[in-house]
């Protein structure tokens, strides 16, 4: 093995082994993903939002979050209904 190819496997075997473990935890270990409820203000502009997330040190351990919307938020149609 090329000094590339030995450090990609270890690589991959330290992966291996945190998955292992993952599998392996008890149901009652895991813990529950982050829940973000943002005010108006703050989820007026839903990408920015969540691009402010995604630099959080929480949310990064947990792989995935949800994002409970304000009441006041309507989703925007993404595409153009009219259009052939």
């Amino acid at each position: 093995m090329n000094p590339k190819e030995l450090k990609h496997f270890q690589l991959a075997m330290r992966n291996s082994i945190v998955e292992t473990e993952n599998v392996n935890a008890s149901i009652s270990k895991i813990e529950q993903m982050k829940t973000y409820h943002p005010t108006e203000a703050e989820f007026s502009d839903p990408l920015i939002y969540i691009d402010s997330i995604v630099r959080d040190k929480d949310a990064r351990k947990f792989g995935c979050v949800k994002i409970v919307p304000p009441a006041s938020f309507k989703m925007t149609c993404a595409f153009d209904r009219e259009s052939s």
